[in-house]
């Protein structure tokens, strides 16, 4: 049952607008008639469009710098690239910098994804696109900041209904009076109350939200929360978890995320 819930909530799909570490979809096209008003705003999926953009030319470097990898990005698209270099350089790593890259038909955020996989040892690199901004820091300087975010899971919470207390119908009595029903004679009988029912059901709600916390807790970054001294927060209110933590933690409980912030 773990399982199922946990798949359950990787399927969680938000509505907003676009922040990944990775690759999603782009967001629909505009319609013809507000095409022209829309093109002057900031373009809020320019980032994801840019690392989902397939590489014309093949990579071929040879000890390269970093900064000159920033410079390539730079060039890929409209999108601004922001590096922290100060928090760079407690792991080690330099504008100055090299990596060596051969890749062929690959997208944007593959070749980063390659070129800081070989700058950070440890994988303390990461990369954050949102609206058009692609920021590259350390996983410790993003997670510094923590996000709130509410998951409605009622999808993974449904359960169909065994209809033991459903009505019957008496189809002898419907073939002696013919197929009509005498007044004040039920034709439908069983099914006369569900008040204990209900009880029952929220108390099966409340067991299934804890069991789904604690599946949460127990299985993703688990040192993150704050019964074991971690900045994390997790609480339910019927079938919404209210969930503050880092992106990084959003993305493990709900794949890759929208949001307005």
């Amino acid at each position: 049952m773990r399982n199922r819930l946990l798949m359950g909530v990787v399927a969680i799909v938000l509505t907003a607008p676009l922040t990944v570490w990775g690759q999603v979809s782009a967001s629909a096209r505009p319609g013809s008639a507000d095409r022209a008003v829309k093109s002057a705003a900031p373009d809020k999926n320019s980032a994801v469009r840019l690392l989902r953009k397939q590489v014309t030319d093949p990579i071929d470097w040879n000890e390269v710098s970093f900064e000159y990898v920033i410079d390539w990005l730079k060039e890929q698209g409209d999108v601004s690239i922001v590096v922290n270099w100060n928090a760079l350089s407690m792991v080690a790593v330099e504008p100055e910098s090299v990596a060596t890259l051969a890749l062929s038909r690959a997208s944007v955020a593959e070749v980063l994804n390659e070129v800081i996989d070989q700058l950070s040892e440890s994988g303390e690199l990461r990369y954050r696109g949102k609206g058009n901004i692609i920021r590259i820091s350390t996983e410790e300087d993003f997670n510094r900041k923590l996000e709130l975010r509410v998951y409605d899971v009622t999808d993974i919470l449904v359960e169909i209904s065994d209809f033991f207390d459903a009505p019957e119908i008496d189809l002898e009595q419907q073939q002696q009076s013919g197929g009509q029903s005498q007044q004040g004679t039920p034709v439908f009988s069983g099914g006369s109350g569900s008040d204990e029912r209900d009880d029952e059901g929220g108390e099966e709600l409340r067991e299934r939200m804890e069991e789904l916390v604690t599946l949460i807790v127990e299985s993703i970054e688990p040192l993150s929360w704050d019964d074991v001294g971690g900045k994390g927060t997790l609480r339910f209110y019927n079938r919404v978890l209210v969930v503050r933590n880092s992106i990084e933690v959003h993305e493990q409980i709900a794949g890759f995320f929208e949001t307005d912030q």
